[in-house]
């Protein structure tokens, strides 16, 4: 009898301990939640140069991949990164471009005065208080009661502030006239000792380093690479537009510039994090921490060579190895079954224009000058008599055409913006220029427009372009640009890496506002409160 108690005994205290075992796993989650965003990274490209990326496709990763599709225009920087973050549209975080203009003048969607950046010049400030919609790093923070901690890192002020949110411990970027990283008032009294000396130090070696020469392809592989030298590449700065690619000789402030089109500076920017990383304690206790590292090198080297050039392929081979390298750091730090991960895109791009002019394929140039010059005459034939003769095109900053009305009568507002879109449409390569005032002007890319509108920040006009016809600001039709609603500009991949992650390719239809709640699941911390996307698929049972 004694022993048949006994067994029973050791049976119920068996059971216990699995029953204990099986809830402390249940609780377990991830200790540190990370997405990697690269600043204008096309779904094509991760897929057309996959043969180049080895084991574990782009980054290593073996992740869940998507091709996100973003569900507004303006799909540029700004909105890109705050959306993933928030898992909201413009229309509800307000940032609805890089700039506006509002309260009669432009707005740089993080100055802020009143927030000083450590080392710039008086009355140079940087805040993230545009965003009207929290981000992940806001709801985790508030769920934790402040335990929690964010940081973000970028080349791009824009992209660090806007990505942390308003509560976020520390957000770091680029500053070119210091030529060095920085952060500011907003977020810490006075610049962290391991920042003041790594930020400095990484930029100078970067800018002393040797000329850029493109990593070898394998002979089988050689079909993969571009021409060197196409129609339409840019020169920035003095920039050659063929390798090797040299800044040394150049002056101080054009090697500031260019620094952030070496490849080198995505290593920085992942070197940075992992300082964080250990300075900061991420993922070191058991409340979820957040980092967010924001790419931009791919968006210069984009913009002036094309997202297609062979600059861009060696880019992207160089991103797929410092990403490589920065996961085996936080494995060794954090390990693997502790860490969550996102990597995607802020948005995409459209292939150099230039070739595509004369040729039978839809496309080319269409230089914004042309597009305000023909708005001023219009505004102008517009203006009531007597009207002080004024210029009336505030800015173009595609999709969105700034008119100021502010001295015009309804009447007078309402003729003039006709006549504005009236003479705007007619030109060579626009498909359609929009009243937004009008909720009756609609078409079915409309949607795409009022999702990147927002009450007191967008223009009362929105310009479309034709498939494939690029807004370039210089005289000398060089580069591309992105901004349209089309999907070379808004498909970008999408990797999900963490415990319990389904690993493999798939054709479910996402959106990049589904980042944040799926880092949140995954997380298993509440999504940003206005967010409107939810966990892929991958991440379910």
């Amino acid at each position: 009898m004694l022993s048949s108690m006994k067994l029973r005994h050791a049976r119920a205290l068996a059971g216990l301990a699995l029953s204990l075992l099986l809830s402390t796993a249940a609780l377990a989650r991830p200790r540190l939640g990370v997405v990697v965003v690269f600043d204008q990274l096309r779904s094509v490209e991760v897929d057309r140069y996959a043969p180049l990326f080895g084991p574990g496709g782009f980054g290593g990763l073996d992740a869940a991949r998507y091709d996100a599709l973003y569900s507004f225009a303006s799909t540029e920087t700004s909105p890109g990164h705050a959306t993933l973050l928030t898992g909201a549209n413009p229309v509800v975080h307000g940032i609805v471009t890089n700039q506006w203009y509002g309260g009669g003048k432009r707005q740089y969607v993080v100055e802020d005065a009143r927030y000083q950046v450590f080392g710039a010049s008086a009355g140079v400030g940087r805040s993230p208080l545009q965003l009207v919609a929290p981000t992940l790093g806001d709801a985790m923070k508030a769920e934790s009661g402040g335990r929690a901690r964010v940081v973000t890192v970028s080349l791009k002020d824009r992209a660090a502030v806007l990505s942390g949110g308003r509560a976020a411990d520390l957000a770091v970027w680029y500053d070119v006239e210091q030529g060095r990283y920085v952060t500011g008032k907003y977020w810490v009294e006075a610049v962290p000792p391991w920042l003041e000396q790594l930020g400095a130090d990484l930029p100078k070696k970067g800018m002393a380093a040797g000329p850029w020469t493109p990593l070898p392809l394998p002979p089988a592989l050689a079909w993969l690479a571009p021409p060197d030298d196409r129609p339409g590449e840019g020169s920035a700065k003095g920039l050659s537009v063929t390798f090797p690619h040299d800044h040394r000789a150049l002056p101080p402030e054009q090697q500031r510039s260019l620094y952030r089109m070496q490849p080198g500076a995505m290593d920085d920017v992942f070197t940075l994090a992992l300082a964080a990383v250990d300075q900061l304690a991420l993922g070191a206790d058991d409340e979820p921490d957040l980092l967010v590292v924001s790419i931009s090198t791919t968006d210069y080297i984009g913009h002036n060579f094309g997202p297609d050039s062979l600059e861009q392929l060696d880019t992207v081979r160089r991103a797929d190895l410092a990403l490589r390298a920065f996961v085996r750091a936080l494995d060794a730090r954090v390990g693997r079954r502790a860490l969550a991960m996102v990597v995607t895109a802020d948005h995409g791009a459209p292939p150099l224009p230039a070739p595509l002019e004369g040729g039978k394929l839809p496309g080319g140039i269409l230089p914004t000058s042309q597009v305000v010059e023909a708005a001023e005459r219009a505004a102008a034939g517009a203006a009531a008599k007597g009207a002080a003769k004024k210029s009336r095109v505030l800015a173009f900053l595609p999709p969105q055409l700034f008119i100021d009305t502010a001295d015009l009568s309804a009447i007078e507002t309402t003729r003039t913006l006709a006549a504005v879109r009236t003479a705007v449409g007619a030109l060579p390569g626009i498909a359609r220029v929009y009243d937004m005032n009008d909720p009756a002007d609609t078409d079915a890319w409309s949607p795409l427009m009022r999702e990147a509108a927002f009450p007191g920040r967008h223009a009362a006009i929105f310009v479309r372009q034709q498939p494939r016809v690029v807004f370039l600001e210089n005289d000398a039709k060089r580069g591309t640009d992105h901004g349209t609603p089309y999907v070379y500009d808004r498909r970008v991949p999408l990797l999900v890496l963490g415990a319990g992650v389904r690993a493999g390719r798939y054709a479910d239809a996402v959106d990049p506002r589904d980042v944040a709640p799926t880092l949140a699941f995954l997380l298993g911390v509440p999504p940003p409160d206005l967010a409107s996307g939810r966990p892929v698929s991958a991440v379910g049972d």
